[in-house]
């Protein structure tokens, strides 16, 4: 029977769509600074702001951030998976809502920060889709996943040149209320409902979403013996909550992931995939002189990421995953040295480079070799290794990093740009990006086309008998 028979196939793609329009409000989320910066610097609205003003405003949105990564995943890991997923489409909603009704500087700060505290969605909404795919459709569905967030970019990068930033905001609601609605036709997450040894629901879940065949009844049974496992005392789920936080940090099974986590979120951070989006026209205008070319540079960047990730879905099934992290990460690695050299160059001495067009079209070359693998691997990896019993945990550490990488990246490179140039910031990033992947070469594990159960095992050095997932072909069958 093809895909589109399969019922269980069609629920995973309920469940892919609401997050996936979730992350197309992200990718709104993170390039509508470039058409409200523009407008607040240019004076061309009706509010006014001081460049550093407007670069605390962009600034916030991490600051924010960290108390979300507080809060949200112990929601997460207490109240459940669609709980969440409503929180924080509600914020994001409000924010963008009081960004339109703006009519000063203040209530665009407020409306940030309520965007802010919902930025943990960058990476709950991995480990959430992770637990609602099957492991072979995983790698798909939460590459695909980065395809809705860079087309929110485009389509807000896009739209500045014919609407101002107010229609941009009011636009950006659309996805998310969508997104909001789909929420409650799915059930809870059956990782979720074992946890709480809800087993009874767990099965019903489960069994809603992946079918009762064998494979499926082997991987059900897999979860619930290994939460079964788990000692349940007594406590409230304060106290519970507590003592989980103070364990984890003792834990090898849980500190290699955050490790690992940690690791990975600043190579996504180094690979330029957030603050180009920012910066883009800055940078150009620093590099060639010509700002009247950035505009379709930027759109162009947007293009590149999607046509990149697009190869990425291709490449996600054809290798497993570190070979396509190493491979991407190095050739990422030489292409920022690269951009870094040529801009010396041209700083030094422009006659050494000609081309108007070189720097950019270097840029975008990298943009699309991090998008094609390294970058939106982060993600799939960051949604597949932390342990079900600190998954709400790791989330939350791994977030605030997040967060907090991206404040600081916001705040800093315009500083790093005027004071050790672009070439300056292009060489930090790729020595940043060094180190990192030669410690992931000693820390990460092999995850492809393994359920998450089993990559908890081999973290924890647990033996269960393996369980033979059938190809994506024979599991429409």
């Amino acid at each position: 029977m093809p895909c589109n028979k399969d019922v269980y196939y069609w629920r995973q793609i309920l469940v892919f769509i609401s997050m996936g329009l979730h992350k197309m409000g992200i990718g709104f989320q993170l390039s509508f600074p470039a058409a409200l910066n523009a407008a607040l610097l240019s004076n061309t609205t009706d509010i006014t702001a001081t460049p550093d003003q407007v670069s605390s405003l962009t600034a916030t949105f991490g600051v924010s951030g960290m108390v979300g990564f507080i809060f949200f995943p112990s929601i997460m890991q207490s109240r459940g998976r669609k709980l969440t997923h409503i929180l924080l489409n509600s914020f994001v909603i409000l924010g963008f809502l009081l960004t339109y009704l703006a009519n000063n500087v203040t209530m665009l700060f407020i409306g940030r920060i309520l965007q802010g505290f919902s930025g943990t969605g960058v990476t709950l909404s991995s480990i959430i889709m992770a637990e609602y795919s099957h492991p072979k459709r995983r790698g798909l569905f939460l590459a695909a996943m980065g395809m809705w967030m860079c087309f929110g970019s485009f389509i807000c990068h896009a739209l500045s040149a014919f609407l101002n930033w107010r229609n941009i905001a009011a636009l950006a609601i659309v996805p998310l209320v969508t997104a909001l609605i789909l929420t409650f036709i799915w059930p809870e997450s059956p990782s979720f409902l074992a946890m709480k040894r809800k087993f009874v629901e767990c099965d019903q879940s489960h069994t809603w979403l992946f079918g009762d065949s064998k494979e499926s009844k082997d991987i059900l049974n897999a979860l619930i013996a290994a939460q079964s496992e788990q000692n349940s005392d007594g406590s409230n789920v304060f106290s519970k909550n507590i003592k989980n936080i103070v364990t984890a940090f003792g834990k090898g099974y849980f500190l290699r992931p955050l490790f690992v986590v940690i690791v990975l979120t600043l190579v996504v951070d180094v690979s330029g995939r957030y603050f180009i989006l920012v910066y883009l026209n800055q940078m150009f205008v620093d590099i060639i002189g010509d700002a009247s070319i950035a505009f379709y540079c930027s759109l162009g960047v947007d293009i590149t990421m999607m046509i990149s990730l697009l190869l990425f879905i291709v490449i996600i099934r054809l290798f497993n995953r570190k070979r396509i992290l190493f491979v991407t990460g190095f050739c990422a690695t030489i292409l920022l040295y690269v951009i870094s050299l040529t801009a010396h160059l041209k700083f030094i001495n422009g006659e050494l480079v000609h081309s108007a067009w070189m720097m950019p079209s270097l840029i975008v070359l990298t943009i699309f070799v991090a998008n094609s693998g390294i970058v939106p691997l982060a993600f799939i990896i960051i949604g597949e290794i932390f342990p079900l019993e600190h998954r709400g945990l790791g989330g939350s550490l791994g977030g605030m990093v997040f967060t907090a990488l991206y404040g600081v990246t916001m705040k800093c490179i315009p500083v790093l740009i005027e004071t050790i140039g672009t070439q300056g910031v292009f060489a930090v990033c790729g020595s940043c990006m060094l180190v990192c992947l030669v410690l992931l070469k000693f820390t990460l594990n092999e995850t492809k086309d393994k359920t998450l159960q089993e990559i908890e095992d081999e973290f924890k050095g647990v033996k269960r008998a393996k369980i033979i997932l059938m190809s994506e072909e024979v599991i429409t069958d």
